[in-house]
Formats: structure tokens, sequence, C-alpha cells
């Protein structure tokens, strides 16, 4: 796993190490989906958990980068040529739908269960990314938000425990900024 290390982006081990074990360990059939993908390095982990469950994997995410990233939307640049030659060199492309898009727009094309959902995209949006996807989600679907914090110091923490505290999920754990949930 160590080579995964080499892909530019804000992702740790411990949190990959979490993730490849959600989707490994789940016995659900059905799709991961990751939003938010930026250069590749969470997708990663992703790909190679997905490929060794014989899963397939879709990415959506519109390669601009967040609201911070200005140098790449002002010069109309994107992430995308990166991600996919990152992958490639990783050899861990040949299992992954790329949708180049919002998660808005990308729900009308995904109609298949999901296994497990990975949430890193726009902070503004997270719920929204979410509630597109929810009513393709079962029983033992696992979600997992990236850049959760302590309870009280974050929307998307503060939202993921709502989703606890409604009944519907059950808490799987914090990996470092990893909060993880599974559908009851």
């Amino acid at each position: 796993f160590n080579r995964f290390n080499l892909v530019e982006g804000w992702f740790l081990s411990q949190e990959g190490d979490a993730i490849f074990n959600c989707i490994y360990n789940s016995n659900i059939n059905g799709i991961n989906i990751e939003i938010g993908s930026w250069k590749g390095k969470s997708t990663s982990w992703l790909s190679y958990a997905s490929k060794l469950k014989n899963n397939d994997l879709i990415c959506i995410d519109h390669f601009i980068g967040s609201p911070e990233h200005e140098d790449l939307r002002n010069n109309k640049l994107t992430t995308f040529t990166e991600f996919v030659n990152n992958l490639q060199t990783l050899d861990l492309y040949d299992n992954i739908t790329i949708i180049a898009s919002t998660s808005e727009k990308a729900k009308k094309l995904i109609n298949q269960t999901i296994k497990f959902i990975f949430i890193d995209g726009n902070h503004n949006q997270f719920s929204d990314d979410l509630k597109n996807y929810k009513h393709l989600l079962v029983s033992g679907s696992i979600v997992a938000f990236h850049d959760c914090g302590q309870r009280g110091t974050s929307g998307i923490t503060d939202y993921m425990y709502s989703l606890i505290e409604s009944g519907e999920y059950e808490f799987l754990g914090m990996f470092y900024s990893l909060g993880v949930i599974i559908k009851k």
C-alpha cells in the first residue's frame, strides 16, 4: 500500500486501511462510489479493494478542485489527466467508471445497489451527496465521510452523528478524519 502514498492528496494510510477493510469484509452485492477523487489517492485504496472483491467503482468528480483551488478554475485546468495517469501507473484503472460531473448530475446515471460510498466532495454539499444516492443503500451498505472531526467541530461530523441518531445508521468508527457508518 505504500505505493499509494506517491499520489498527491490529503488521505492517510489509516484512512485507506479502514476503507479497504470495509469494502473487503462486506458481503453486500453492489457497487462502490467515490464522490470527490482529486488526483486519485483515496481512489487507489477504493480501486484496489474493489478489484479484489470484483466490484465496480464509480468515481464522481468534476476535476476542477474545490473553491480554494482558484488556480485550476481560473486557468481552466483540471486534475483529470493526472488522476487517470496515477491510476494507470498503479494498475488500478481497469475497474473504474469515471463520471466527470457533479454528484447531482451523476445521480441520474446510477441505479445499482451501493455497497460502499465515500464522500469527500464539496464540503458545503456533503448532505446532498448522500441524499442523491440514499435510495440505493441497503441494510449493510457503508457510508464513509472524509474530513470529519470531533463532534461539534464540523458540519460533516454533526451530519454523520445526526444520521446515527436517526436510527437508520450505526457508527462503525473514526479513523483519523474518516467517519464510517453502516445502514441498519
